[in-house]
């Protein structure tokens, strides 16, 4: 039973996996995005781990998300094969849409981190949630069981809408819960048919072992193929509200360099979509004062503005994570090659910019 270890830039498999996977009688093979996506379907399946994919620019797993190596991998969710997806590779599977399982694979959840607060009486350990969903990882699980995970500062938290929580929860699909109330809800997110997980915060042995050997017994005792409808919910199409400073308001712009990993990035993903266009990037800052002229950064005089505004306060987010953007960005964007209306259509159905359960997008007009 053989299972692909997916090796994107910056990812990385612990020993402790690998061995963890050994040791349920599976054969781990690392399988880098670049190979022929063919050969996918001879691994039984598929594991995506921790690290900083493409360096989690953008953001933590778009990139890799929006690679043809995804696609293929989806395909193979359809055939009921498992995929484990640890940290980065956790981020990933949301980013993708694999989890939670909506139509079309949308995306519905957003994962970011958490910083653990030091009144946290049990900072790792898990258990498994009431109800919840017996799937291809929880098979040699017990409805008692608490799991220990690797200490870690930050912990992975879902965020989605109120509505799709409440479905989750019915169908039982955050397998796993913190233990500890207070630092958060679901620790493990799954899809309906049960063959996809998403968990940012990877077990300790030997509670590890009871992933890799029920996914052993799934294979086994064979696939179940993705003849369950997606979940009910279905999130509504993104808007992109006008965006206008108020008359007392003195918008500031601070330009980024060429060398910006957060732009270069969206630059090459533009580039790998087919979309050629010229990019730039801001912070957006605003003031009752106006700001000294010799510091005004004007915007080019057409072109199309988005202004990415975050949901949540820097105190709520991990500022040791690099995929979270805790600034109000500006991104600018023209092309002669396509249309603004489509360049917009295209930004927003990719959620490359931002995603909107962790963002707000508005279209800036100054």
């Amino acid at each position: 039973m053989r299972i692909a270890l997916i090796q994107f830039p910056g990812s990385t498999h612990s020993e402790e996996c690998v061995d963890a996977i050994k040791r349920a009688g599976l054969e781990p093979i690392s399988y880098t995005w670049t190979q022929d996506t063919q050969p996918l379907h001879t691994f039984d399946g598929f594991l995506l781990s921790d690290g900083y994919s493409f360096g989690a620019y953008p953001r933590r797993g778009i990139r890799a998300a929006l690679t043809p190596l995804m696609k293929q991998l989806k395909e193979q969710s359809d055939l009921g094969k498992p995929i484990l997806g640890i940290g980065d590779g956790a981020c990933i599977l949301v980013e993708a849409g694999l989890v939670p399982g909506l139509e079309d694979n949308k995306p519905g959840v957003a994962l970011i981190t958490q910083r653990l607060a030091d009144s946290c009486s049990i900072k790792n350990r898990l258990r498994l949630s009431n109800p919840y969903q017996r799937n291809a990882f929880t098979r040699y699980l017990s409805t008692d069981a608490v799991l220990s995970f690797s200490n870690a500062e930050t912990i992975g938290q879902f965020v989605m809408t109120h509505v799709l929580s409440q479905e989750i929860k019915v169908q039982g699909l955050g397998i796993f819960t913190y233990y500890d109330e207070k630092i958060g809800n679901i620790a493990a997110l799954a899809n309906k048919n049960g063959n996809v997980l998403a968990m940012f915060t990877p077990l300790s042995p030997p509670d590890s072992d009871l992933i890799f050997r029920s996914i052993a017994d799934y294979i086994q005792k064979g696939y179940r193929s993705n003849e369950s409808i997606p979940l009910s919910y279905y999130p509504r199409p993104a808007l992109l509200p006008l965006y206008r400073s108020a008359d007392d308001i003195f918008p500031q712009l601070i330009p980024s360099p060429p060398s910006d990993p957060v732009l270069t990035a969206v630059g090459a993903i533009l580039q790998d979509q087919g979309l050629v266009a010229d990019v730039k990037r801001y912070t957006y800052e605003e003031s009752r004062q106006p700001f000294p002229p010799s510091e005004a950064t004007p915007l080019p005089p057409s072109g199309l503005c988005l202004l990415v505004k975050p949901k949540f306060s820097i105190s709520q987010l991990s500022a040791s994570d690099p995929c979270v953007i805790q600034e109000d960005v500006l991104w600018y964007f023209n092309s002669g090659c396509i249309s603004m209306e489509t360049l917009k259509s295209n930004l927003l159905s990719m959620n490359i910019l931002f995603n909107p359960y962790t963002h707000d997008c508005y279209e800036y007009k100054g």
